[in-house]
């Protein structure tokens, strides 16, 4: 997908050229190749119109997983959610033998990617998503393509901002670090709001979306002016939700650390670095089994003090005798 239409699609055998991408709207050309992660690669594509002229722009999501495709209790109803909004495209591609529609990462971007364009969101937008055909270049037994199908956000990402001006050696304005955090800041609520408002939310309306791999790679940049009070600054947009769990504080999965742990060395939260529950319990437990052998063990010293003790005066009652 890094140059012409010729890669990064779903079936080889098309001829070179041919629109790979998977939509129908229109005739979409691969651009440029983005990055790669630790599942799949990211490439940028066009929509060109009969002048060739660029009308659109999206970013393409390849990756391949091993997760369960049957939906999780605790995602039902985000489904036909997507659905409702026009994001699933796997009936309309493969037909209805390949609608398995449960890809987590494409659940919780969807859920939070609003349903009006002039709805302000602090994460990058999915378009679209659907189970693809391709061969996994990793060769893991058993892993499923996937495919999502986003906005493209045209300035980079925030890594890349942070090391131009390092090499650049010139300081971040201060009104763009506060800004920076205001935008990350409004993508924390709105997770929070988006899982508690979801379909078949718990009626405690405690739980959140919890992203365990932020980081400045993931924090994209899109176009200036979308701020009234900082408009020359690009909007910063969370995106990659391979990491994200739908979950709340007393959730037995997130206690014993039995949802999946995917993050970046140096950028986790510390609370991750926390032994599960389980762990914990385990050592309280051989704590209080050692707390008690010990104060068994004082016990039978003590008996055996006493014993000795009164051996010792009834040698001395016999000896005055």
């Amino acid at each position: 997908m890094a140059s012409g239409g010729s890669e990064g699609g779903d079936d080889d055998s098309k001829p070179p050229g041919e629109d790979k991408s998977g939509l129908s709207d229109g005739d979409w050309r691969a651009n440029a190749h983005e990055g790669e992660g630790g599942q799949g690669s990211v490439n940028s594509w066009v929509n060109v119109d009969s002048n060739q002229k660029i009308i659109d722009r999206i970013a393409i999501t390849d990756s391949w997983s091993t997760e369960d495709t049957e939906e999780p209790e605790r995602y039902r109803g985000i489904y036909e959610e997507l659905v409702r909004k026009g994001m699933s495209m796997s009936d309309a591609i493969f037909g209805g033998s390949s609608r398995i529609p449960f890809y987590k990462e494409a659940y919780v971007q969807g859920l939070l990617t609003p349903e009006s364009r002039a709805t302000e969101t602090g994460t990058v937008r999915m378009r679209g998503y659907r189970r693809g055909n391709a061969n996994d270049p990793r060769r893991v037994p058993g892993s499923i393509h996937w495919r999502i199908y986003m906005d493209h956000c045209y300035a980079g990402d925030l890594w890349k901002l942070i090391d131009f001006h390092a090499m650049d050696g010139t300081p971040i304005p201060e009104s763009f670090i506060w800004y920076a955090m205001e935008c990350l800041a409004s993508a924390l609520v709105q997770m929070e709001t988006c899982a508690r408002a979801r379909p078949y939310a718990r009626e405690q309306k405690d739980e959140t979306i919890v992203l365990l791999d932020i980081k400045p790679t993931n924090v994209l940049l899109d176009m200036a002016g979308q701020s009234g009070r900082y408009p020359v600054y690009p909007r910063l947009r969370i995106s990659d939700f391979g990491s994200a769990h739908i979950t709340y504080k007393d959730d037995p999965e997130n206690m014993y650390n039995r949802l999946e742990m995917t993050v970046t060395p140096g950028f986790q939260a510390p609370e991750l670095n926390r032994p599960p529950i389980s762990t914990v319990v385990e050592e309280i437990s051989d704590a209080d089994e050692e707390e008690e052998e010990e104060e068994e063990e004082e016990e039978e010293e003590e008996e055996e003090e006493e014993e000795e003790e009164e051996e010792e005066e009834e040698e001395e009652e016999e000896e005055e005798e």
